[in-house]
């Protein structure tokens, strides 16, 4: 879960802050006054975005760690070793793919 919320921050940052200047570049402040608030309004939206994704991409890289154990653990338990690792992978990707779209 500490590498998708770094991951999360990292992206959903970028991505607010591109969001923010597209939606401002018609209108760039002309005072110093307005570039402060200008920049402080789109760090504040960067934090924000980034936080918003880091939770939903922790929680993501979290569901998927917890669908593998518990795959692997449950075909050794039935007392399928061999196919341990390979199930876990396929019911993992299965997971993956419709928790992610």
């Amino acid at each position: 879960m500490c590498v998708g919320t770094a991951i999360g921050l990292v992206r959903g940052s970028r991505a607010a802050g591109l969001q923010f200047l597209a939606e401002n570049a018609h209108r760039p402040p002309t005072t110093v006054q307005g570039w402060y608030f200008y920049n402080k309004t789109k760090n504040y939206k960067m934090m924000l975005g980034g936080l918003r994704k880091a939770g939903s991409d922790a929680a993501k890289l979290g569901f998927t760690a917890l669908a593998w154990v518990t795959f692997e653990e449950g075909l050794r338990q039935v007392g399928w070793d061999d196919l341990g690792e390979i199930g876990a992978g396929i019911g993992t990707a299965a997971i993956f793919a419709g928790v992610c779209k």
